[in-house]
């Protein structure tokens, strides 16, 4: 997995995140909310303040996918 894929991702306070059926998140700020659906094979844990993706096999799409959902999560305290 790449060095991005594999970053943990902290929810800065205020923020509350939301992983529901089929990897849908929902991050809710100050700002507003957002919600956003992630490849349904990635898996999600979130450890209190901080969210895990990990992927499932080395298939080459997954990996990608892995780098995009922690690339998209990192940005959303800008966005909220």
């Amino acid at each position: 997995m790449s060095r991005i894929g594999r970053m943990p991702i902290t929810v800065p306070a205020g923020v509350e995140v939301t992983i529901a059926e089929n990897n849908v998140v929902t991050v809710k700020g100050p700002k507003g909310t957002l919600t956003q659906a992630l490849r349904p094979e990635m898996i999600l844990e979130q450890d209190g303040s901080v969210i895990h993706v990990k992927r499932p096999s080395d298939d080459h799409v997954v990996q990608q996918s892995a780098g995009h959902a922690v690339q998209s999560a990192v940005q959303l305290p800008k966005r909220l």
